[in-house]
């Protein structure tokens, strides 16, 4: 198997070019990817912000920024919970 470092500039991908079907819409493909993330971190983390963040190596401006994008609302329960 193939392993690409995150700063590497290399174009090789661990996916093999038969398994691409192309053309993609890229865009949507990267959105629905940051909300899969940011979903299992929120749930991982109980809906705890700064945790969230933690587990997604963002600062938690960086995850606020990311909700306000997706537009994603957080349980009440969850607004509650962490006013921290």
């Amino acid at each position: 198997a193939s392993v690409v470092s995150p700063n590497s500039r290399s174009l090789a991908s661990p996916l093999a070019a038969e398994q691409i079907t192309l053309p993609i819409d890229l865009k949507a493909l990267q959105s629905q990817q940051e909300l899969d993330w940011l979903s299992a971190a929120l749930q991982q983390s109980q809906y705890h912000q700064g945790q969230a963040a933690a587990l997604l190596g963002l600062s938690y401006h960086q995850l606020r920024g990311l909700l306000r994008k997706h537009a994603v609302q957080l349980p009440a329960s969850a607004q509650q919970q962490h006013k921290d």
